[in-house]
């Protein structure tokens, strides 16, 4: 009876010990700060980064020259500033900020601090004076655009063209001209018939001067007809919707061309590489972190892989 219960318990800690690791999936509660992602500030020597604990996260300014790592701010003072302006609770220990952008302060000495803060929060967006200790509303921008590291400048798709918007002045111009339905700019892979990443795809260089782009490439892919039987708009009658699919085996597939695109100008450079096979279905081109720049915003880096995923 003693060896029953015993067994009991070794089964009943086994089950428990699952469910924690099941509940903790795709969340921090397994392993903190297991990956470490650098957000270098424009051509400094200084990144952040979001440092994670069990009551939430805090957020940290390295300086490469100098060897420091301290807070970026003071997030108690953040949190009362922001709680004032936007009328809700702000917990200091877990900010509920998103889409950030941190400036430094040019100062003569070694000594690197955090001069401004564009973030996100409450469905406004905001930005944080931090030697004001002042934070004020700006228009909130459609979260798949792409903001420059400046805070300056936004990108976002229109017409299927790459557009640029000056976030101060609210103008807005396109940065390209030929894109169309199935040679479409900034996109994700519809390898299955359709695009589930809405972010838009590009990567914006450090100094905010050029945008490492793809052009999504479907003119030779096949149609794939689709039957709506029960469509949802309450017709009676079906219908049939054409999506580009390839087929394994189909000669014309999917694939990205590769331009940066140097934003004062709207001059554009192809990539002297072959058009590439799009692998990342779910996933965007540099969702999937599959382009950069150097840290001097001189060279733009990318990884083709092969459709097999045999050859990188």
């Amino acid at each position: 009876m003693t060896t029953d219960v015993k067994d009991t318990n070794i089964m009943n800690a086994k089950y428990q010990s699952a469910q924690t690791v099941i509940e903790g999936m795709w969340t921090n509660k397994l392993a903190l700060n297991a990956s470490l992602f650098p957000i270098w500030i424009g051509r400094s020597n200084c990144f952040w980064y979001e440092r994670e604990s069990k009551e939430g996260r805090e957020y940290r300014l390295v300086n490469a020259d100098a060897a420091s790592n301290e807070l970026a701010f003071d997030h108690d003072v953040f949190a009362s500033v922001l709680s004032e302006v936007s009328g809700q609770d702000v917990n200091a220990s877990n900010l509920p900020i998103t889409q950030l952008v941190m400036d430094i302060d040019s100062l003569a000495s070694s000594k690197k601090a955090i001069k401004t803060i564009h973030f996100t929060a409450f469905d406004q967006r905001f930005i944080f004076d931090l030697s004001a200790r002042y934070c004020t509303k700006v228009e909130v921008l459609p979260s798949a655009w792409v903001i420059s590291p400046d805070g300056k400048y936004a990108v976002f798709l229109k017409e299927f063209n790459l557009w640029l918007r000056e976030i101060d002045s609210a103008e807005e111009r396109a940065l390209t001209h030929d894109g169309r339905e199935d040679y479409v700019y900034g996109v994700a892979g519809s390898g299955w018939g359709y695009t589930m990443e809405p972010s838009v795809q590009v990567r914006w260089s450090p100094d905010s001067k050029r945008l490492l782009a793809v052009q999504r490439d479907t003119r030779q892919v096949k149609d794939l007809p689709v039957m709506h039987h029960v469509p949802s708009d309450g017709r009676l009658r079906p219908f049939v919707v054409n999506h580009k699919m390839a087929y394994p085996d189909d000669e014309s597939i999917e694939t990205l061309r590769l331009l940066s695109i140097e934003v004062e100008t709207a001059r554009r450079q192809d990539a002297d590489y072959r058009q590439i096979p799009i692998t990342r279905n779910s996933d965007g081109f540099f969702t999937a972190n599959l382009g950069w720049w150097s840290t001097d915003s001189r060279r733009a880096y990318f990884v083709d892989v092969e459709q097999d995923y045999k050859t990188v």
